[in-house]
């Protein structure tokens, strides 16, 4: 990564602090965050865990994707409760392909 790489990824991480700290709702960490989705009327926001996706194409390139909902709540702590059972499933799946191997 050369100087002006580096100095975009910190300005990218300085600007999603001071987003947090600012509306105080996004909380992020790597390719995951905490955020909420607003509708417009009466409804109250609806409390999202999401992840940040990618897929490889045929010909073995890389392709990010848009952020994907893996969770959704009314509840802010409902959707927080909500991440440990997905960790633990994600790696009891990942312990069960290393058996395979």
């Amino acid at each position: 990564m050369n100087r002006l790489e580096e100095l975009k990824a910190q300005k990218r991480a300085i600007e999603q602090e001071i987003k947090e700290l600012t509306y105080g709702r996004t909380v992020r960490c790597g390719d995951a965050k905490l955020d909420t989705i607003s509708y417009s009327g009466s409804h109250l926001p609806d409390w999202r865990v999401m992840v940040w996706t990618y897929q490889k194409d045929y010909v073995g390139k890389e392709r990010k994707q848009p952020w994907r909902s893996i969770c959704v709540s009314t509840d802010r702590q409902d959707a927080i409760d909500h991440i440990q059972p997905i960790i633990d499933s994600l790696t009891g799946l990942l312990e069960k392909l290393k058996e395979g191997e």
